[in-house]
């Protein structure tokens, strides 16, 4: 019976609806104007008089007053090119402060690594770890603790 409804809602889903129908006509209209040429007149386009010459193109074109379309113009590439330089310097700067930033690390670890092992460190271990040899019960455990913390550094 789950088997039936789950089958059902699937065969409903997939079943082309009315609204869908009704953008066949608009989807055959366009593949047929992408079909045809750019310079070919439509139907709707007056076809010039036989002699006329071709229009042509004016000589500058303004903009368009589209936002998303930048026009190609001396100004445009010199700030490209210094917005690039710009960005080029940028990186250079980052790059040397990441191989600081990097050469720090590297110091800060071979710093650690000489204080954990210097024999100051390993005298400092060496009294933790002979307060607990006399250790039998929790409470002993505690007192050891409480002592190694009492001790100046």
């Amino acid at each position: 019976m789950r088997y039936l409804l789950v089958l059902s809602c699937v065969i409903v889903i997939l079943l082309p609806s009315a609204p869908s129908a009704q953008f066949g006509a608009i989807g055959k209209k366009i593949g047929e104007a992408a079909k045809k040429k750019a310079g070919e007149p439509t139907d709707s386009t007056p076809k010039p008089a036989e002699g006329t010459p071709p229009p042509k193109a004016p000589a500058t074109t303004t903009p368009p007053n589209e936002p998303n379309v930048l026009p190609i113009t001396d100004v445009s590439l010199t700030a490209l090119e210094r917005g690039l330089q710009t960005e080029i310097t940028l990186r250079a700067a980052y790059k040397k402060e990441l191989e600081d930033q990097a050469a720090r690390a590297k110091q800060y670890e071979a710093c650690s690594n000489q204080a954990n092992t210097s024999p100051e460190m390993m005298g400092v271990v060496q009294k933790s770890a002979s307060a607990y040899d006399n250790v039998k019960t929790q409470d002993d455990m505690i007192r050891a603790a409480t002592k190694i913390a009492a001790r100046p550094a």
